[in-house]
């Protein structure tokens, strides 16, 4: 299936200027490079994460990247649905190997590194103001889009004044810990959540054996996981329905818990709370692997 799939890979140097753009759309006049990946987007790490291989790139082109690769953007997809960003952000490290006769280049990447260690808040608050403008101030002090999901307006406003002179990060996570909400930056975006919620602007992706589904769900206690053909669009806190009439069962209480019947087993509608892309352009894979938190509000 691998002529079906294609993707692009841009790679800057520490001024944003391009160094190298890869095209990974199969034609007549172009056969990719392979390239291997693995995206991780987990909002409990607060970053998004990647791991990018590519083969066959010339020796002056890996040259060029090993010593001035600073930033990378990874679009993936599919001939026909088209491609889209899995990872924007900045390169780490860098590997320069082997395999058997063919040498790769290794990128370790981490999205919005820099100004996760620069970023600084100091400011005072009065008193009556809205919660969510001082959780939006010290977001934005990251210098990143800032995107909310849920009702951060019922927070309401302070009863007195508030005061953070400090690195931004820790100014958020003590927001985060006072007022239940969960943050990250993926993809160079910074995203706010109140737990236990999600998008609710979006309908559900519906997946099935015949829509994408790949395997057997997982059941867990928390919800079902599920590995699906490779889907750019998705994000942390979209949300997905299940048919299936198999579903693996993983989680402590198995032999506690009421029996599910077959025909309704692997069926479930479920929020993202994690999710993974991972590519072998000339290999068996090209898939976005989801955990899921089962809804139960409607």
């Amino acid at each position: 299936m691998y002529f079906l799939r294609a993707y692009e890979l841009s790679i800057g140097d520490a001024n944003e200027n391009e160094l190298k753009r890869i095209d990974g759309t199969p034609t007549q006049f172009n056969t990719p490079l392979q390239i291997q990946f693995m995206i991780d987007q987990s909002p409990n790490a607060e970053h998004s994460y990647a791991e990018i291989t590519l083969y066959g790139l010339k020796q002056d082109s890996r040259k060029a990247v090993y010593e001035e690769g600073a930033f990378v953007t990874l679009s993936a997809g599919w001939l026909a649905e088209g491609i889209g960003t899995i990872f924007d952000g900045q390169i780490r490290n860098v590997e320069l190997g082997r395999d058997g006769p063919d040498q790769f280049l290794r990128l370790y990447c981490q999205s919005g590194f820099d100004q996760w260690r620069k970023a600084k808040i100091f400011k005072t608050w009065g008193a009556d103001i809205k919660i969510k403008k001082i959780i939006r101030e010290v977001a934005e002090s990251f210098g990143y889009p800032v995107e909310f999901i849920g009702d951060f307006d019922a927070y309401g406003k302070t009863m007195k004044g508030r005061t953070f002179a400090r690195d931004a990060k820790s100014a958020l996570r003590s927001l985060a810990k006072t007022y239940g909400f969960t943050w990250a930056v993926l993809n160079n975006r910074l995203y706010l959540i109140r737990n236990e919620e999600y998008r609710r602007d979006l309908p559900p992706v519906a997946y099935s054996p015949t829509t994408g589904l790949i395997g057997t769900p997982e059941i867990t206690e928390k919800g079902v996981d599920i590995e699906v053909l490779l889907n750019p669009y998705l994000r942390p806190w979209d949300s997905y329905t299940v048919r299936s009439e198999t579903g693996a069962l993983n989680y402590n209480a198995v032999y506690y818990q009421e029996r599910q019947f077959p025909e309704t087993q692997g069926q479930s509608e479920n929020e993202i709370v994690a999710l993974q892309h991972e590519g072998d352009y000339y290999g068996d894979t090209w898939q976005t692997s989801l955990e899921g938190r089962r809804i139960t509000d409607g």
